[in-house]
């Protein structure tokens, strides 16, 4: 009897670590659901070109590749960047960015940038 002890906690070790083996792991997080599809919300969200020049005027600088296309406007108090996406029915606004016009200053936000330009 004097193996009993000993097989005991042999037999309790084994249990224990394959018990710890086959525990799930904790889920993860799960992220943050991404805003619905088509429910943009920055200035000219969705915009066609034709809207954009309508409010903006004629691009400093216009860039077409593939399915996108990148316009450049140099307002009076920033640069703007307007990205446009064609995800089937013609291109429309995806995105904006906005820079400093001069160099130290900092870059206004979009809807302030926007509003500049329509003074």
């Amino acid at each position: 009897m004097g193996n009993f002890p000993k097989r005991l906690v042999l037999a309790a070790a084994f249990a224990i670590g394959a018990g710890a083996a086959s525990a799930a792991p904790a889920p993860a997080a799960k992220p943050a659901p991404a805003p619905p599809r088509g429910e943009a919300h920055f200035p000219l969200a969705r915009a066609t070109p034709d809207e954009v020049k309508a409010w903006l005027g004629e691009p400093a600088v216009a860039n077409h590749e593939g399915e996108g296309a990148l316009w450049t406007y140099r307002l009076q108090d920033c640069a703007l960047m307007v990205f446009f996406k064609d995800e089937g029915a013609g291109l429309k606004v995806s995105g904006v960015a906005t820079g400093p016009r001069r160099r130290g200053q900092p870059a206004p936000d979009a809807e302030s940038c926007i509003a500049g330009a329509r003074g």
